[in-house]
């Protein structure tokens, strides 16, 4: 995913949620995240949902191991996700619908609303936004697996870091259920408070992974992220 473009999304719409009924659900939220500081112990590997060669333990090794700085930069319990392959188109598709690119006004990101916020220019699809380039995975709150690129054996240090964003926020949701509380709120109605809500857990899950950077890795692999996020906005940019 393109964390500079979402994080720019997230800060806007935590600014746009905070009023009225909107701020009550951040203000009630908010301090359950400050709160909770207590550190899990570690948690057994992530099994796998396809077949992979039983040798092949370089990838949960690395997952374990972030779910470990998790547990220890975020402050919270977690417990590790069942790992799922699926090539990448699948990947993408699932990406996109989890986070609502294409079903305008069901799930997570209303394009009429970054619009209106001016986040989104008018006639841009909000698709446009992400950019799948080197993206390893994601955390499916409604599955609760960690779904993985098929082929994925190794990480680099940008991969690294956006698999502890979907940890840190698969942390946040066993603690505090906002999935749920997400749900609720999109089937009563309030869809600002609900989308509010996502930006909140989002910024925070980026928040974290920018600490894990800084405290976690070394010069050389903080320059090698700089490097490849430019790399995938350059990607991004070009003309098919």
């Amino acid at each position: 995913m393109n964390r500079i473009a979402l994080a720019v999304c997230a800060l806007a719409l935590i600014v746009a949620a905070c009023a009225g009924s909107r701020e009550e659900v951040v203000e009630e939220f908010l301090p359950s995240l400050e709160s909770t500081t207590t550190t899990a112990a570690n948690g057994d590997l992530p099994s796998t949902t396809t077949t992979r060669p039983a040798e092949d333990q370089q990838i949960d090794e690395l997952i374990a191991g972030l779910a470990d700085q998790v547990r220890e930069i975020r402050g919270l319990p977690l417990a590790l996700p069942p790992l799922e392959f699926v090539p990448g188109d699948q990947l993408e598709e699932r990406y996109q619908a989890l986070n609502g690119l294409k079903s305008i006004g069901s799930t997570r990101i209303n394009e009429a609303y970054l619009q209106a916020l001016g986040v989104l220019p008018e006639g841009d699809s909000a698709a446009d936004l992400v950019s799948f380039c080197s993206l390893p995975g994601f955390f499916d709150p409604e599955s609760a697996t960690l779904v993985l690129r098929e082929g994925l054996a190794d990480l680099t240090p940008y991969g690294r870091r956006l698999l502890f964003d979907e940890l840190a926020g698969a942390a946040t949701n066993e603690a505090h259920d906002w999935w749920g509380t997400m749900a609720s709120l999109e089937r009563s109605g309030n869809t600002e408070a609900a989308v509010g809500l996502w930006a909140l857990v989002q910024g925070d899950a980026a928040f974290h992974a920018e600490q894990y950077v800084a405290e976690s890795l070394d010069s050389t692999d903080q320059f090698a992220i700089r490097l490849e996020e430019i790399a995938c906005q350059q990607e991004s940019t070009s003309p098919p």
